[in-house]
Formats: C-alpha cells, sequence, structure tokens
C-alpha cells in the first residue's frame, strides 16, 4: 500500500516557497495569483495599479498570516491550510490549501474561502444572528486615524424592523434606503460588538439585512476610507424549523 505524502508544511518553510497562489476575489482588493516567490512570509507588489474610479484599488503586497494541519482529503496524512492577506489600508484575505506530491513538492489543492460577497473578513463572529431575534456587529479598529464615532448604517429586508428600546438614536429618518445609528468607536487597535434587536412578522419566513459601517469625527462629518470595499456585509434571517 503506497504510503500518502506529508502535507504538513511549516510555517518557516512556506515563509520562504514558491507558492501557486488562487486568483484574488474581483469584488475586494486586488492582487497578482499564480507562482509567487514568498519571502519571509512576504510579496511585495513592485508596482501596485492604479485602480479605476469605484473598482478595488491594487495591494501592496501580499502576507502569508498563519496555517494550520489536518486531513483534509481523508488519506491519512495531514495537508497544510493558510492564510493569505492582500493589503493596501486593508485588503483581501483568503484560505489557500497546500499538500506535497510523492516527490515532496509542494502542490496547491485550491482555495478554501476568500473575502468575496457576503464574506468581508475571514474572522469568527464578524456579523451573526442570535435566536433571539438580534444581530450582533463587531467593529474593529486596525491601524490609521481613529474615529470619534462610529456610524452603523443598516438596510432591513422585507418585513425586518427594529424592536426593543434599547436602540442608540436614529441619525437618519427610516426609509425605504435604511438607516443609521451612531455608536462609541473601539478603543485604537481593538474591537467593539454592539448588539441590535430586530422583529419580523410571522408571515414572513425569510429577509436579509445589510449592515455597512463607517467612521465620523466628533461633529458627525463622515471620514473618507481608503478602502472602502470591506465595509459591509449581508445577514440572512429565516425562520428556524
Amino acid at each position: 500500500m503506497t504510503r500518502a505524502p506529508d502535507g504538513r508544511i511549516s510555517l518557516e518553510t512556506l515563509k520562504n516557497s514558491a507558492l501557486i497562489i488562487p486568483a484574488w476575489p474581483a469584488d475586494n482588493v486586488q492582487g497578482p495569483s499564480g507562482r509567487l516567490h514568498f519571502r519571509d512570509g512576504a510579496v511585495q507588489i513592485s508596482a501596485p495599479v492604479s485602480s479605476e474610479s469605484g473598482k478595488p484599488p491594487t495591494g501592496t503586497k501580499i502576507v502569508l498570516l498563519g496555517a494550520v494541519y489536518g486531513d483534509l482529503d481523508r488519506d491519512g496524512a495531514k495537508e497544510t491550510v493558510a492564510e493569505f492577506f492582500c493589503t493596501v489600508e486593508g485588503g483581501s484575505k483568503q484560505v489557500v490549501a497546500f499538500d506535497r506530491d510523492s516527490a515532496g513538492r509542494i502542490v496547491t489543492i485550491g482555495q478554501v474561502v476568500a473575502t468575496t460577497g457576503e464574506i468581508r473578513d475571514i474572522q469568527d463572529n464578524s456579523a451573526r444572528v442570535g435566536g433571539d431575534g438580534t444581530v450582533t456587529v463587531t467593529v474593529r479598529h486596525d491601524w490609521g486615524t481613529s474615529p470619534r464615532q462610529i456610524r452603523l448604517h443598516f438596510y432591513p429586508g422585507d418585513g425586518l424592523e427594529r424592536a426593543g428600546s434599547a436602540w442608540p438614536p436614529i441619525i437618519t429618518s427610516p426609509s425605504e434606503s435604511g438607516f443609521t445609528v451612531g455608536v462609541a468607536p473601539p478603543a485604537a487597535s481593538s474591537s467593539a460588538r454592539y448588539t441590535f434587536a430586530f422583529r419580523r412578522p410571522a408571515t414572513v419566513s425569510s429577509s436579509t439585512l445589510a449592515i455597512e459601517v463607517s467612521g465620523a469625527t466628533a461633529v458627525g462629518s463622515v471620514l473618507s476610507d481608503a478602502n472602502p470595499f470591506n465595509n459591509g456585509t449581508v445577514v440572512a434571517t429565516r425562520t428556524s424549523d
């Protein structure tokens, strides 16, 4: 019986290897793909392409964030799952699975997940719906100017409306295009969680809730964002069985 190759590739080896990286999502920060040579865990993008108006920008470098291991293909040997970040004041992320072939060469199995569509970041609890009809939003400050307040923009789908009395003041009048509330910002380089209650008529079995976040000054002027392509998410709601 042929023994499966050991696909556990150390982080130090990955940091200084030629790896085949899948294409970056079209709706987030762009970067090179294909065979890339990593040095000390990064690939510098020497000449970032200026983005067209309304299009995602190109990153300045690709960084290897970390790796975990598990038997992905049930062959009895572990494979490597690594996370990559294409960054420019924010950026795209993707998780990629790797293995070794019979000759010991690193081969790419494929992309596991990327920050595209409704997925705007790869981390736990960025937005979730609780069984009690609440939505919890996590906002994190990573770098740059710290806002004096956070503006959360809600765009409820069919039948979804605010519930309870614990809501912060509504900054904009509720309309078909949604509404905005202001909350205290997280401390620099940390995160804060905000929970909001919604209700939905029993006649509506499913809906969606789109949420966007922006920073603002003390007087409410919205701050410009170097990377506005990863500030929103969409939460699907449904009646549980």
